[in-house]
């Protein structure tokens, strides 16, 4: 029910802003005039509301602040129609709401600026950037930091950068942080040969994180320094020379000649000589260190013909450190008649070729030797193979003899001419005669460079420019480069292509590739499919091409894709023609949407910005800036407001268009009835009842949604919604209140004076909202109560025995549940005249205290041997003046004869039997020792001890009270125990005899015990003997258990008597052959003699098998109960002459669970539990259930199992295979065995009926009027015959099916002899009544295979039967 509450205001109020705060962004290039947010305020007393700005920090009010502007009347926040600039990132500022009376509302405005995007990075030292790297260094090595710059802020002066790479070398020999721009080397660079690592060119591009995304390049030479990491190289590895021995000083012998790739001192070489044999061989001859030319110094006289000399030169570059590398020189000394030859045609000192000269035939070089020899004219030509490729390593040049003794230097073309790796060769050609005499001659060959070099672009394929902008603004540099070594050829010049039709549109400039726009570009405009351009940049050198042989220079192509960024040229619009409507239920949820609203831009980038800027009266709306949503801000009133007409502005920070939407407001049931009085109030007589409305009471409905109809209900004492039948009151449709019992006053008769009800009225036929007032019915008192006696159990008075009567008096109180002041006191008390003789003669009553109290008297001396208390019939009378008439009433006052220990005692004997609990019973008392005396109150003037001084290591006795104690790990077996008794006012002495019987008890007795419950016993008359040679009820149950069971009385337990508080008790009992039998079988066989034992023993037997699942009432669904054993306690039942000490159990009731908890394995039939988790068992062959069980059993049409009974379950399946070879048998059976009890009615039967399966079963709800929810059916007469069939029920509605194949759950217990006993099939189906279909079976006894029954039946699957199996006894 809805309750509401109404604050009454008084006096004017101050207008209420929708927001405490109100946050808004615009864009730093907003238009003059632009939208920023409307505030809205309302005002209680509906005053006219006028908005001004307040300036932060003071109290100055003002219709402007910095460039913001409020609208007066509308609460709408613009910005000034007049230049300004931003100068911070955000602004706050107060906004007024005052009324006609100045009353003044106030909210803070906070306004973000947000940065746009329009400056594009910049690298502002580029032109400074001149790194150097020296060679060698490792990867990963620092060249520079660069850094660009951003003039936007936020987002888009976040840059990222990254390095521009050729696309046809994509792997950069650079890496680059893309947050830091720290530049570093990606490999090790060798500035000398082979890869010639001498000046590497960088582009490096900034990125800003704006939308679109800017860009910056900066383009820069990274030098690699050269490292003195070469040595000198010798063109050849040893010098051969002859020397005629009377060569005259001075002369030139050998010219070696060593090369460093090293540049610089680094690559300056000078020579030295060195002697190695004869060691003074230094003093012949010297070198000059720069030519490396070898002259002979001194005559060679001292030297025989054939001898040899040998030199070491060594080559010595200039770097720090130096290095040095040597070559071997051997001089051989001839007689003056052996002379090398000399060159008499010698090669141009210089030739030329160009880099791409691939002539192989034309000779090069030409050059003759003659010997000097004579005899031997033959001379033979070799080019030398240097060490390094410029002086011929590769043979890159060869030379061939010309058949005229001269030769010809040709190029071999082992190598290709690349003058950007090789600019000049060092030939050296030698010619030998036979006599191995030799000479050479030196000379160059010098390539030219040729244009043979492509221009290759670095750079970008993206790049944008903002319409809007003017012609000649900046696009992007396209930047190519040749790898040609000399100008021109490595001159690159640029242009675009002059076909594409956005030659038109750009620009380019030829010296430096600056690509810049020509015209002013429209993103929108609907004569392009995209706002994308691609333009064709062409890269040429600067001479015609020596690969294309066309006369024209080398080109290259490389295509930039142009977009046209969006600029904010264009208005949003809504929809000219569209009308917007919507309706919004009143008292909707504050946030719930009520419509969507949008506008259209053409631009793409442009952001749109909704506020409600009218007709938003009360705040009622709000609006997301972002999507249009319009949500409920506050309340919506049907009553105040039925319409609004709210204007949405869309604003996109420079323009904006509004648009009207008309909300309907839906009336919605929000108001309770109204009652025409806030309070009811009306007396009665008590003892009224009538038909006659006692009350009408009248509600009507303020707000009505169709047809007004209130329905009135009552609440309170004496209603009764789950129990109209106990209604006291009811109330009709026409709010007349009527008594339908009679009403009781008295709060002693569960009446009551004063009755505090409620009415309550619903609108919308009860379905609406209600209301409620009170009602208060009072009742005045008529005298319609006795008076009784005040007596309480622990108030019960005693007298003691052979007292004298005088002066003994007993002062009982009175009371009346009527109204004292007229219907209560003074009483009047006497004897009741028809009480027995033996009272009035040993009694007597008489009124005192004014009629207040009674006086009991005894008239005698009283014997409590004779009678241990009397019940005193007292009659009592009220006020005589009491309405309508006085009342008399008779209370029965208890009064105890008190023990003197007047009589001697005499010997006695008692038994006690002790159920040892697995042995492990703690010292624990089990009784006392029983001696005859009719005195039961001179336990202190006895003293206990044993007889003829003897001991028992297993019991104690305290001589005091007589209580005997047993001992942990007493033993089994029967203790003869004797005692004497001494009283001392007797001065007697006698014996007592105690037999303590000991029986140990498994936990296998007690988890398969069977039980009763029987009502209106207590366990002390269970266990007590009537006399001393009658047997006690317990004895004589043992022999009965033990006859129907087919065993000797000795293997019965009966181990468990306790009062069970419900006025019975429940007994617990084992019975074994070998092993203990199970609980199905026993309380099975015990059903069936139910009847037998109520007549020997004349008692009520309410349960077999303890369960109160059986039971609605237990709980609302599925019921699963255990047994709880409480190992460490013990239940005693204690008489004179018999005790047992049994063990405490107890049933445990789970709801909503109708499966047994995990416990520990139990395997049978000689399983062994397994070590896996879940415990489980490792079972011999045969036994496949999940504790070992047998899942199949047979039968001969003479013979039945017992099972377990069906759980309590919401849901259940039970599945089960057949075989039969009989066309008709009972094959199972679950309900009660004996005659059902009103509580306890439901069964289920599964027959074999003509070859076909068929159940038969009764299940009832219960529910007012009684009828059945289900009644007995039949399975579809689907043929199972003699062959395998399979049945299925499912607990859920009744369903059954036959005849399948779907394993399910089992339930029964054994037997065999008993068939005859089963009620038929027939009888048993006229006999069911009650229980809900979804408790089937609870509690009752389970059978499968039955009369006349023979076959084979299957449980099938662990999952079939989780805790039992089919075990025939």
């Amino acid at each position: 029910m809805r309750v509401s509450k109404v604050l009454l205001l008084t006096g004017n109020q101050p207008p209420q802003f929708s927001d405490d705060s109100y946050e808004a962004h615009v864009y730093e290039n907003a238009a003059q005039g632009s939208l920023v947010r409307a505030v809205v305020a309302q005002d209680p007393d509906t005053d006219p509301i006028t908005y001004i700005i307040r300036k932060p920090g003071t109290r100055m009010d003002t219709s402007e602040y910095e460039m913001f502007t409020i609208n007066k009347q509308t609460g709408v926040i613009r910005l000034v129609n007049r230049p300004f600039n931003f100068t911070q990132d955000e602004y706050s500022f107060t906004v007024v709401a005052r009324d006609t009376h100045n009353q003044d509302a106030t909210a803070s405005v906070r306004v973000e600026v947000i940065d746009v995007n329009n400056n594009r990075p910049k690298f502002p030292d580029c032109d400074k950037y001149e790194p150097e790297v020296e060679e060698n260094k490792d990867a990963s090595t620092l060249v520079l930091t660069v850094k660009a710059t951003d003039a936007d802020k936020g987002a888009n002066a976040d840059l990222v950068y990254s390095l521009v790479t050729s696309p046809s070398s994509p792997d950069s020999l650079f890496k680059i942080d893309r947050e830091t721009g720290v530049l570093t080397t990606a490999k090790s660079f060798n500035r000398d040969a082979p890869d010639h690592d001498k000046e590497l060119r960088v582009i490096v591009k900034a990125n800003d994180n704006g939308e679109p995304s800017l860009e910056g390049t900066c383009a820069f030479i990274v030098n690699v320094l050269d490292v003195n990491d070469n040595s000198p190289l010798f063109d050849k590895s040893d010098y051969l020379e002859t020397i005629a021995k009377d060569t005259k000083p001075d002369t030139q012998v050998e010219r070696v000649s060593a090369t460093d790739d090293d540049v610089g001192d680094n690559g300056a070489i000078t020579y030295s000589l060195q002697a190695v044999r004869p060691t003074d061989a230094s003093d012949y001859f010297g070198i000059d260190k720069r030519t490396g030319v070898i002259t002979l110094t001194r005559p060679l006289v001292e030297f025989a013909i054939d001898s040899e000399i040998r030199l070491e030169a060594v080559a010595s570059d200039q770097g720090e450190p130096p290095r040095s590398s040597e070559a071997q020189v051997i001089i051989t000394v001839k007689d003056s008649s052996t002379r090398p030859p000399s060159f008499i045609v010698k090669p141009d000192p210089v030739y030329t070729l160009d880099e791409n000269y691939r002539d192989t035939e034309t000779g090069i070089a030409r050059l003759k030797a003659v010997s000097k020899l004579p005899g031997s004219p033959n001379v033979y030509y070799d080019v030398v193979s240097g060490s390094q490729e410029h002086t011929n390593k590769f043979r890159t040049f060869v030379v061939d003899e010309d058949g005229e003794g001269g030769a010809i230097v040709r190029y071999g073309g082992s190598r290709q001419l690349d003058y950007e790796q090789i600019k000049a060769y060092n030939i050296t050609v030698e010619a030998t005669t036979d006599q191995r005499t030799r000479a050479e001659v030196t000379f160059e060959i010098r390539l030219r460079d040729k244009n043979d070099e492509i221009p290759i672009f670095y750079g970008t394929d993206r790049a944008m420019v903002p319409e809007n902008s003017p012609p000649g603004t900046f696009v992007e540099v396209a930047t190519a480069v040749d790898g040609d070594s000399t100008s021109p050829n490595n001159q690159v010049s640029y242009s675009l292509d002059r076909k594409s039709p956005e030659y038109q549109l750009f620009s380019i400039e030829s010296g430096t590739g600056r690509v810049s726009t020509r015209v002013r570009f429209d993103r929108e405009d609907e004569s392009r499919p995209s706002p994308f351009y691609t333009i064709t940049v062409l890269a040429e050198d600067g001479s015609p091409s020596d690969i294309q042989k066309n006369g024209q220079p080398n080109q290259a192509k490389h295509r930039v894709t142009v977009e046209i960024g969006d600029e904010n040229d264009n208005p949003p619009s809504f929809d000219p023609s569209g009308v917007y409507k919507a309706s919004v239920i009143e008292n909707s949820d504050i946030g719930s949407k009520v419509f969507d609203i949008s506008a259209k831009d053409e631009d793409d980038d442009s952001k749109i910005n909704y506020q409600i800027t009218d007709g938003n009266f009360g705040a009622a709306f709000d609006i997301q800036p972002d999507t249009g949503v319009v949500t409920v801000k506050n309340q919506i009133d049907f009553e105040a407001i039925r319409k609004y007409v709210i204007t949405v502005t869309a604003s996109d920070g420079k323009y904006e268009d509004t648009h009207e939407v008309d909300i309907e407001v839906i009336n919605q049931n929000d108001m309770p009835p109204v009652f025409d009085k806030q309070t009811y109030e009306q007396k009665l007589r008590e003892g009224y009842l009538s038909s006659t409305p006692i009350l009408k009471v009248r509600a009507v409905d303020p707000d009505p949604v169709g047809e007004p109809s209130i329905i009135y209900t009552l609440s309170g004492p004496g209603v009764y919604p789950d129990r109209p039948q106990d209604n006291v009151f009811s109330i009709n449709p026409s709010g007349e209140v009527v008594v339908l019992k009679t009403l009781d006053r008295d709060e002693g008769t569960g009446g009551r004076e004063v009755w505090e009800l409620s009415v309550e009225a619903w609108d919308d036929g009860g379905d609406g909202i209600g209301s409620t007032v009170p009602f208060k019915l009072t009742l005045t008192d008529i005298n319609d109560n006795a008076p009784y006696l005040i007596q309480s159990d622990a108030s019960i008075p005693v007298i003691m025995e052979n007292k004298s009567p005088d002066d003994i008096v007993i002062s009982v109180e009175a009371d009346d549940y009527d109204d004292h002041e007229k219907n209560g006191p003074p009483y009047t008390f006497w004897l009741d005249p028809s009480s027995s003789a033996d009272i009035r003669n040993k009694f007597g009553v008489r009124t005192a205290g004014n009629g207040s109290r009674a006086e009991i008297r005894p008239l005698v001396k009283l014997d409590r041997e004779q009678q241990k208390s009397y019940t005193v019939p007292v009659v009592i009378s009220d006020n005589t003046l009491a309405e309508p008439a006085t009342l008399t009433g008779t209370s029965l006052f208890t009064i105890i004869v008190g023990d003197e220990n007047d009589n001697d005692m005499k010997p006695g004997s008692s038994v006690i039997d002790v159920f040892n609990f697995e042995g492990q019973m703690p010292e624990t008392v089990v009784g006392r020792v029983y001696v005859e005396d009719p005195d039961d109150w001179d336990l202190p003037d006895k003293t206990f001890s044993w007889a003829n001084a003897q001991t028992s290591g297993y019991f104690e006795l305290d001589a005091d009270t007589g209580d005997i104690t047993i001992r942990y790990g007493t033993p089994n077996g029967s203790y003869p125990l004797k005692f004497q008794v001494y009283d001392k006012k007797f001065r007697s002495t006698v014996d007592a005899d105690v037999t303590v019987t000991v029986r140990l008890l498994p936990r296998q007795a007690v988890l398969q015990s069977g039980s009763l419950r029987i009502g209106g016993l207590t366990a002390e008359q269970f266990v007590s003997p009537p006399g001393k040679k009658t047997p006690s009820m317990y004895q004589r149950m043992i022999s009965e258990l033990a006859a129907m069971l087919g065993t000797p009385p000795e293997n019965v337990d009966l181990f468990g008597v306790q009062n069970n508080g419900a006025g019975g008790v429940d007994v617990r009992y084992a019975a074994h052959g070998s092993p203990y039998y199970r609980s199905e079988k026993m309380d099975g066989v015990v059903s069936q003699h139910k009847k037998q034992l109520e007549e020997v023993f004349k008692i009520e037997i309410q349960q077999v098998g303890i369960d109160d699942c059986i039971y609605e009432t237990t709980c609302n669904s599925s019921c699963f109960s255990s047994l709880t054993i409480f190992e460490d306690k013990v239940y005693k039942v204690q008489t004179n002459m018999s005790t047992i000490i049994g063990v405490r159990t107890a049933m445990q009731y789970t709801c909503d669970a109708c499966e047994e908890p995990p416990r520990p394995a139990d395997c049978l039939n000689g399983g062994r539990p397994s070590t896996s988790s879940p415990p489980s068992c490792e079972c011999p062959a045969g036994f496949d259930g999940p504790h070992c069980e047998s899942l199949t059993i047979h039968f001969k049409g003479d013979g039945y199992a017992w099972l377990p009974h069906l759980t309590a379950c919401n849901a259940s399946h039970l599945s089960f295979d057949m075989t039969t070879s009989t066309d008709q048998g009972l094959v199972m059976y679950n309900g009660p065995m004996g005659e059902p009890t009103a509580r306890v009615q439901d069964f289920f039967a599964v027959d074999v009926l003509k070859g076909r399966p068929a159940r038969v079963h009764e299940l009832r709800h219960r529910h007012s009027g009684g009828q059945p929810s289900e009644r007995g059916g039949r399975w579809p007469p689907t043929p199972c015959g003699h062959q395998l069939g399979h049945a299925a029920r499912d607990r859920e509605g009744g369903q059954l099916r036959g005849c399948g194949g779907v394993p399910g759950h089992g339930a029964g217990a054994g037997g065999g002899r008993h068939a005859e006993r089963l009620p038929e099939r027939g009888h048993a189906a006229a006999a069911g009544r009650h229980r809900r279909a979804h408790q089937l079976g609870q509690g009752f006894h389970g059978l499968v295979g039955g009369a006349r029954l023979r076959g084979l039946l299957r449980l099938p699957g662990e999952r079939d039967l989780p805790e039992h199996g089919v075990r025939p006894e």
